[in-house]
């Protein structure tokens, strides 16, 4: 059991890391104010700190799991969502990582514990399914209402927002790779940078502390592995990001695309909603909370119909998770003990 978890644990930190890593710089790439190597770095590199951050949080995380399922069905929940994430990521597929850990949770209390659990007034419903139906709404109006705001000011003062040319903070502590004849870019707008940043410290605080929670829980909380296991599953992520994000990466800058301006400020929404909801315990879906901030930032068609695609990933997803898990579990009920 404890070889299982291991392997599902770390297995699923790599997969995270090379389906959500793309999705935090693609806008910068797509804007054409930074080279691939330059954005990935940057965001690696937040990645990174928030995830060591995660350490902090994975208390009220661990709390929230622990009130919806056992450390069996813990184990259960992180292979289902392991194996989905393995096929989404190889196909290339932006999904979401807490949607597969919610469908592996509904099936294993569906098939395994009789329905229990399931009921409205459950810790799983007050915990997990209603954040997670708030939050894209919640991204969604944030920004529009960010919008609105912002060309009242500017209507009403008469001139935009003073741009910077100066280089940004990543230009700086990011230098050209040996290898590359490409110059660095400079963005023009510094805040996308940041804002890029900020959302890959959400992102990361956020999935690590998820991970690690659904880990410890599973390892039988043994809080002598809580920090140990914290660091290893950032470590394997920021891994995962690096080295096998390529077919998310090239399906993302394909389709995603809306200014640096609208781009920041679904990033700044999306940093600070999912910000607040991990240090409150919650497990929200940062992917879910982005795609409907960047919709609410832009009218252009194209990026409605990415954001209808990527929405029929999350349909699957849960669906892809249940059935692993189901597989999983009647496979090892099937084996004589």
């Amino acid at each position: 059991m404890f070889l299982y978890v291991c392997v599902s644990v770390l297995a699923l930190a790599a997969l995270n890391g090379a389906n959500d890593l793309p999705k935090t710089f693609a806008t910068l790439l797509r804007s054409d104010v930074a080279r691939e190597r330059s954005a990935r770095r940057w965001a690696l590199g937040w990645l990174c700190v928030g995830g060591c951050a995660a350490i902090v949080v994975v208390g009220p995380m661990y709390e929230t799991f622990a009130a919806t399922v056992s450390a069996e069905q813990a184990a259960h929940v992180l292979a289902g969502a392991t194996c989905w994430l393995l096929l989404a990521t190889w196909a290339g597929w932006p999904v979401s990582t807490t949607h597969a850990l919610v469908g592996g949770t509904v099936a294993e209390l569906w098939l395994f514990s009789q329905g229990a659990g399931l009921s409205p007034g459950s810790a799983l419903w007050r915990n997990v399914l209603l954040p997670l139906l708030i939050s894209p709404p919640l991204a969604f109006t944030a920004v529009v209402a960010l919008r609105w705001l912002r060309a009242k000011i500017r209507a009403r003062f008469s001139a935009p927002f003073a741009r910077y040319t100066t280089a940004t903070p990543a230009d700086v502590w990011l230098a050209a790779s040996p290898n590359s004849g490409e110059e660095p870019q400079r963005a023009d707008q510094p805040g996308h940078w940041w804002a890029v940043g900020a959302v890959s410290f959400a992102r990361s605080l956020q999935d690590a502390a998820k991970v690690s929670a659904l880990g410890i829980l599973a390892f039988g909380a043994d809080p002598r592995v809580a920090y140990v296991l914290v660091l290893a599953v950032v470590a394997i992520m920021a891994a995962g990001g690096w080295l096998i994000s390529g077919p998310v990466e090239r399906r993302l800058v394909c389709r995603v695309g809306t200014s640096p301006e609208a781009a920041a400020s679904a990033s700044y929404v999306t940093a600070l909603l999912v910000i607040c909801g991990t240090l409150l315990g919650v497990p929200l879906s940062t992917t879910h909370v982005s795609v409907a901030a960047i919709a609410g930032s832009s009218t252009e068609r194209h990026v409605w119909k990415w954001g209808t695609q990527v929405f029929v990933a999350w349909m699957f997803t849960p669906l892809g998770a249940a059935a692993s898990v189901a597989l999983l579990a009647l496979s090892e009920h099937a084996v004589p003990q």
